[in-house]
Parts: structure tokens; sequence; C-alpha cells
């Protein structure tokens, strides 16, 4: 069930806050053995950044148009020569969002197509209490059709829910399941794009690369504009472009896990985010990390070992290198053949 969204019905952003956050659900004890939880008192709360000191769109969009005047250049179409456009799938938070937006700027700019897609399992212009599938995601549905609403935007809604009860039939672990949405809306993001010649845009940030904060498959998209910038910046990004303060404000939720970010991290990203800019692109230890912003150590070193290091090989696990000192002379190869046969 497929069908292009212009009058739609559409829920106050506060109705929305107050109507969902009932429903979310608390991490099992067994989901918190792979976060980093901080206990009580770990965290400096005046470690935080302050998103007013944030600006990035005066130097970060003429970048980004350059990027995708270059990104409509060199990918090929399908049906003709060139590619004439985006698709984005909009979730209702503020990665997404901030995508959108700025593809909208960017091509009423330069007179391209953008298509939004938004995603969810049955009737979405439904109460919370009868929408079929979980909370978190019925209110990022709401979400995003208010911002589309409020900023002139037509959306494409796509019913997943025979999707995802084909895989509920396959799978049995919650893990298996809940990992089966990001990838079930990635399918539908790059169909979209093959469909129509559009170029797929993903909506992954840079925080959430940096803590392997996806499902295996589900960060989507041909180009990622937002892979090199913080969540922290993203947000920032977002007030500064015209992203809704109801986005940009909210509480970012998990919904394939139907929860709250902060429920995992304990945090939200303004905390989080100094903490992987020392540990990732500093290389600091967490005793120095500890030591600077004030948290604890212990609580640190988790971030560390649970997802940094732990869930390193699922960003890009190493492949075998043949060869490859011919290229990288302080490099050992794992294999080295002769190939005199492409002589």
């Amino acid at each position: 069930m497929q069908n292009i969204e212009r009058e739609h019905k559409t829920f106050e952003p506060s109705a929305i806050h107050t109507a969902g956050m009932l429903g979310l659900a608390a991490p099992s004890g067994e989901a918190l053995t792979w976060f980093p939880y901080p206990r009580e008192n770990e965290v400096n709360p005046e470690s935080k950044i302050r998103l007013e000191d944030v600006r990035v769109a005066e130097k970060y969009i003429p970048v980004l148009f350059d990027y995708l005047d270059g990104a409509l250049e060199d990918f090929t179409g399908f049906s003709q020569e060139k590619r004439n456009g985006f698709v984005v799938a909009l979730s209702g938070g503020i990665d997404s969002a901030v995508v959108t937006r700025l593809l909208q700027l960017y091509c009423n700019d330069r007179g391209k197509t953008l298509k939004i897609l938004i995603m969810g399992q049955g009737q979405h212009d439904v109460e919370v209490t009868e929408y079929p599938g979980p909370t978190a995601e019925w209110m990022d549905i709401q979400y995003a059709k208010a911002m589309c609403a409020d900023l002139g935007l037509e959306y494409e809604y796509i019913d997943i829910k025979p999707d995802i009860d084909i895989a509920k039939a396959r799978y049995n672990s919650s893990w298996a399941t809940s990992s089966q949405l990001p990838r079930i809306r990635a399918n539908h993001l790059y169909s979209t794009s093959e469909e129509g010649d559009l170029i797929s845009v993903g909506s992954t940030n840079g925080s959430e690369i940096i803590l392997a904060a996806f499902s295996t498959g589900g960060p989507a998209g041909d180009i990622a504009p937002l892979v090199d910038l913080y969540k922290t910046e993203v947000t920032a990004l977002g007030r500064e472009i015209g992203v809704p303060d109801y986005i940009t404000q909210r509480d970012a939720l998990i919904s394939e896990l139907n929860a709250s970010e902060k429920s995992y991290y304990g945090v939200d990203s303004t905390i989080l985010d100094p903490i992987l800019r020392r540990l990732w692109y500093h290389k600091q230890e967490p005793e120095q990390v500890a030591r600077e912003l004030g948290h604890s150590e212990r609580w640190i070193r988790e971030i560390k070992d649970k997802r940094i290091d732990g869930e390193a090989p699922r960003r890009f696990y190493k492949s075998i290198l043949i060869n490859r000192p011919v290229k990288w002379e302080d490099v050992e190869p794992d294999l080295v053949l002769d190939r005199k046969y492409f002589l």
C-alpha cells in the first residue's frame, strides 16, 4: 500500500509527545549489557556542549551544495544517462529531518527533484493506541508528517507491515526481528531511487558511526552527507536551517527498540559527543578523558570497550590484504601472489 500524501491527519507536536512517551519500553537487562549506561554520580552534567555555541551552516552548506552537484554529475542513471534528483527516508528524527531540509533547500535552488518517503506499519492516521507498530515508530511518523505540513513538503507513505510480518514469521530473536526494520526501510529507499533515477540519501551521523549504533546493512544511501558530523553538530545545523523546534528539541528515539536513546546511553549527545571526540579523534585514554571532563573513568572505559572497540567489526571488518606493500610499504600483507598471469 503506497500513496502520495497531500491532505492528511496531523497531530499537534505536544500531543504526540504526551501520547507517545507512556508507551516507550525500558531496556532489558540483556540489552544493557551491550550499552555503556552510567551509574549514579558518574556523569558530570557541566561537561555538556552548549548548542548555541555550535555554528555549522555557513561553512557546511556551500560545500554540501558542491558535493550534491558532483553527485548528480557522477552517478549514472538507470533508465536514463544521469539521475535527476534525490530520495530520502524521513523518520521524524533529527538526522533525517536535517537531511530532508538540506535537500529541500538544494532542490529548490537547483530545480531538482526531491522525493520523500515516510515508512510505517499499517494505517498512520490513527491514535497511538490503534497503531499496530511500536509506539516510538508512531511518534516518529507523526513528527515527520508535521514537519512536511509545516515546510510544504509532499511525501509518499509506504506501509512496510507486510515485510515486517514476513520477517517476524521467519526470525525468533528480538535482535534479528528488530534489525529487519532498518534493512527493510533501506531496501525501499534503494528501490525507489532505482525506480525514479534518483540518488538515495542516508541520514547516518558521525556519532552513530563511532558507536556502531546501526543495524548491519542499515546505514542506507548512495551518499551520506552527515556521516562526518557529530550528532550535536547535526542538531545545531537543524536549528540554523529551519528544522521545526519540535524536532530539534525532542528526545531521540530508537524506534526498532521502542525506546528513547537516553534510556540506553544515560545521556544525550551534548554530553556524549565530547567523550567520543576525545576517544575517537584524539585517541585519548579513558583515564585522560575522565579527568578532563569530570566523568567516571569506569563509564568512559565502558563506552570505549563496549561500543568503540567492542563493536568495531560492525563498522568495517578488515579484509584479506594481498600484495598490499606494493602500495603501502608499512603494511604487512596476509598473502603474496606472484600474479605473473597479468603480464
